[in-house]
C-alpha cells in the first residue's frame, strides 16, 4: 500500500474553465447573417433580376397556344337501336376535342349542319350492332363516330384531320320495359 498514490483532492480551482454557451451561439449567429448579407448582395449586383425576365417573351408562344385542345360538345341525346329485336333506348353524348386554331371552323361548321350531324349520329347507332353497343370500351362506335366527324369537318390545309380525338363520355342504353 506504499506503492498506492494519495487521491488528489480536486478542488473547483483546479478544473480548468468552460467556455460560456453564448460566446459559440454569437459567433454562430454573426456567420450566418454575414451569409445572408452576402447571399443578397450577389443576386442584387449580378444582373438576374426579375424585371428582365418579364420583359422577355418565348419565341412561339402564340403558336403554342393555337396548338392546345379544345373540347366542343358535339351531340347530347336519346337514340333507339332495334338491333337486338328489342326496342332499346341508348343516352349518348359525344363530344369533339380540336385545336384552338381549328375551333372557330369547326363551331361554324356545327352551326350550319347541327340536324344533319345530329341525324348522322344517330344513324350510326341505329344501325350498330347490339354487341359493338354494349362493348366495354366501345371500340367500334368510336371508330364509327370519328369516322363520320372527319368526313363532316374534313381536313386542314397541312391534310390533318380537324378533329384530335372524339370523346363519348356517356352511351348508357336501357332495355324495353
Amino acid at each position: 500500500m506504499a506503492d498506492e498514490k494519495p487521491e488528489q483532492e480536486v478542488t473547483e480551482e483546479d478544473q480548468p474553465k468552460k467556455k460560456s454557451p453564448m460566446l459559440t451561439l454569437a459567433i454562430v449567429a454573426v456567420v450566418m447573417v454575414l451569409e445572408g448579407i452576402g447571399a443578397v448582395g450577389f443576386i442584387m449586383f449580378s444582373g438576374s433580376g426579375a424585371a428582365d425576365a418579364s420583359a422577355n417573351s418565348i419565341e412561339g408562344e402564340e403558336f403554342a397556344e393555337q396548338e392546345k385542345t379544345v373540347e366542343i360538345p358535339m351531340v347530347d341525346g336519346r337514340f333507339q337501336n332495334h338491333t337486338s329485336g328489342n326496342a332499346w333506348s341508348w343516352n349518348f353524348e359525344a363530344v369533339l376535342q380540336v385545336k384552338k386554331k381549328n375551333e372557330e371552323q369547326i363551331n361554324a361548321e356545327i352551326e350550319r349542319r347541327k340536324a344533319e350531324i345530329t341525324e348522322g349520329v344517330a344513324l350510326i347507332i341505329r344501325r350498330s350492332a347490339h354487341a359493338h353497343l354494349m362493348e366495354p370500351g366501345r371500340e367500334t362506335l368510336h371508330r364509327q363516330v370519328a369516322a363520320y366527324f372527319e368526313q363532316v369537318f374534313g381536313f386542314d390545309p397541312d391534310g390533318e384531320p380537324l378533329i384530335e380525338r372524339v370523346i363519348i363520355p356517356r352511351c348508357q342504353g336501357y332495355p324495353p320495359s
